[in-house]
């Protein structure tokens, strides 16, 4: 939960969700459990805790045709390209290093390993999940689509970003 996460920084962290008016129509979509929580301790863990001022993690879901689009952002240091290639292919595991779910210190990108991985046992697909950055201090963005059913989504790989 954001709040004792909060708690545990000395409140110097801001949290905002943008969540559709209703979410009648994603209530009964059915997701693994644990995938947000291990990304927004990653957020704060890797992203915000280093980093010089306030803290800003974002929560937004946004409903489109078929599918669910589940965005976390923050606002800390950033990943590198390759960065975010290392914990994308799982090898990022005993490197220590900076970036969003990267390794300063005291972490080995094995909870993002194991969403990666619960994601795709349970939607039988290795492409619903996204990382991204601007670079160094432009923040974190990570991004999950999960389909409204659990058969409409055949293909995310054109979805516009």
């Amino acid at each position: 939960d954001i709040y004792i996460i909060n708690v545990r920084f000395a409140g110097d962290i801001i949290y905002e969700k943008h969540f559709p008016e209703t979410l009648s129509e994603i209530e009964d979509t059915a997701m693994p459990g644990m995938i947000l929580q291990p990304i927004v301790e990653n957020a704060v863990q890797h992203g915000i805790r280093e980093m010089l001022g306030e803290g800003m993690i974002s929560f937004t879901i946004e409903v489109e045709e078929k599918y669910i689009r589940l965005i976390i952002s923050d606002n800390g240091i950033g990943m590198t390209e390759e960065e975010i290639n290392a914990v994308m292919q799982g090898k990022r595991r005993t490197e220590s290093g900076s970036g969003g779910s990267g390794a300063p210190g005291n972490s080995n990108g094995i909870a993002l390993d194991n969403v990666l991985k619960r994601l795709s046992l349970y939607y039988n697909r290795e492409d619903l999940l996204r990382i991204s950055s601007e670079g160094k201090d432009m923040g974190t963005e990570v991004e999950i689509l999960l389909p409204l059913k659990r058969g409409d989504l055949t293909d995310v790989s054109n979805i516009d970003s």
